[in-house]
């Protein structure tokens, strides 16, 4: 799970695959489990290898996209939340780049509209 290929295959699958179909579930799914839950033999350089396929703009870029479309709420807002944060926390590099891509400010946007539809709880754990 953890060579090059598959790395970029799940991570183009999931910045690609729309909002709105139910199949997203299942790429998010598998971005969780590269990055946070990851298996004990996982390298410890992954999120070296997603941005050595991926340039850090193209991933800002469709993340940006993402988080401002307002079908994304609820329980599917927090799993790309938890994914997006996997990201940011972490002190490589590209960490800056994905910073300045103007991430923060799309997240403050989709958090705003979960308050404004009323799912704060969801925000809460």
């Amino acid at each position: 799970m953890y060579d090059d290929t598959t790395i970029s295959l799940i991570i183009h699958c999931w910045l690609r695959t729309p909002i709105h179909l139910g199949d997203r579930k299942h790429a998010i799914n598998a971005v969780f489990y590269l990055l946070i839950k990851r298996h004990p033999d996982a390298p410890p350089d992954v999120l070296d290898k997603i941005f050595d396929s991926i340039p850090v703009e193209t991933i800002t870029r469709y993340i940006n996209k993402m988080l401002l479309d307002p079908r994304l709420v609820d329980g599917a807002l927090c799993q790309e939340l938890y994914v997006i944060q996997a990201f940011s926390q972490s002190r490589r590099l590209w960490g800056d780049a994905f910073l300045r891509g103007w991430v923060c400010d799309s997240v403050c946007e989709a958090i705003l509209r979960q308050i404004e539809i009323g799912y704060v709880s969801r925000l809460a754990y």
